[in-house]
């Protein structure tokens, strides 16, 4: 714009000096009137200057605004360029932390499998567990069934068989095995019981027995030199004894003891309580290391 308003100026005043010289070579023309079209073309050259004044202030608004535009444009792009360089670093960064937590997921997809195997095995190990526990429990159950079906061929009333906690316990009365009184000698028909029950713990050589015997709280006949404790205790004992001398019981597997009225069955009120009181009981059991031994066996494997 500012070259076209100086040549237009420049264009102007050749046009005055060539006017005025054509002026001068005309005769025709006054003074008067030469004067005024002098004047009349400095007022146009004037008017020219003003707008020549007004476009180079313009074009100098220009430039200025040009140069702020240029200089907010290089701000706008330093600040593109950081936003980018941020980024570029937050991109890596979520890249490393992309990759750690899948390796913090493969590691912990591991732990947890090795766990859910570890859980298995002792779930495993647990359930073999309580299979043994179930298959001691179903031995003894089919053991205290074999008592029964021996024994039916005793009299009725006088013996009982009944399982435990794991444990089968034959009870026979006291008249099947001794008189009133008696410690040391074994009735017949308590002799044909005892050799019963003999002949199948031959069959079952891994079970074990307590003999204990049992009494009711009244006073022992006078004849009796022992006190109660020590009169069931002597009875055991003679149990024990016939069985391992006359029958070939192991020693090792029984176990002779007294208690005396201190286990009664039955109220000691009446004479059918104290009747059942007075009795000598075979407490069956698996050996005491034998199912601990097993169940260790399976934890171990």
């Amino acid at each position: 714009m500012e070259k076209t308003y100086i040549a237009t100026l420049m264009k102007t005043r050749s046009f005055l000096v060539l006017f005025l010289l054509a002026i001068f070579a005309s005769s025709c023309v006054s003074k008067k009137t030469l004067q005024e079209t002098a004047t009349r073309y400095e007022g146009e050259l004037a008017a020219l200057r003003d707008q020549l004044y007004a476009a180079q202030k313009e074009i100098g608004s220009l430039n200025l605004h040009l140069a702020e535009r240029r200089g907010a444009n290089s701000a706008l792009t330093e600040v593109q360029d950081k936003l980018q360089s941020r980024i570029d670093a937050l991109e890596k960064e979520l890249q490393k932390n992309s990759s750690q937590a899948q390796t913090q997921e493969k590691s912990l997809n591991y732990r947890i499998a090795s766990k859910d195997s570890l859980i298995e095995a002792q779930q495993t190990a647990i359930e073999a567990v309580r299979e043994a526990i179930r298959e001691s429990a179903r031995e003894m159950d089919a053991f205290a069934g074999v008592l029964r079906d021996s024994f039916q061929r005793h009299p009725a009333g006088q013996w009982e068989v009944q399982l435990l906690e794991g444990q089968a316990v034959l009870i026979l009365s006291e008249p099947l095995l001794f008189k009133s009184g008696v410690t040391a000698k074994v009735e017949p028909l308590g002799l044909a019981a005892l050799k019963t029950l003999a002949d199948i713990l031959a069959q079952y050589p891994s079970l074990f027995v307590d003999v204990v015997g049992h009494h009711d709280n009244q006073p022992l006949p006078r004849k009796v030199l022992a006190d109660v404790w020590d009169y069931t205790t002597l009875r055991a004992n003679t149990v024990v004894r016939t069985m391992v001398r006359d029958m070939e019981l192991s020693p090792g597997r029984v176990l002779a003891a007294g208690k005396g009225p201190f286990a009664p069955r039955q109220s000691n009120e009446t004479a059918t309580g104290q009747a059942a009181n007075r009795r000598v009981e075979f407490v069956i059991f698996p050996s005491a290391n034998a199912l601990p031994k097993k169940i260790l066996e399976l934890l171990s494997q």
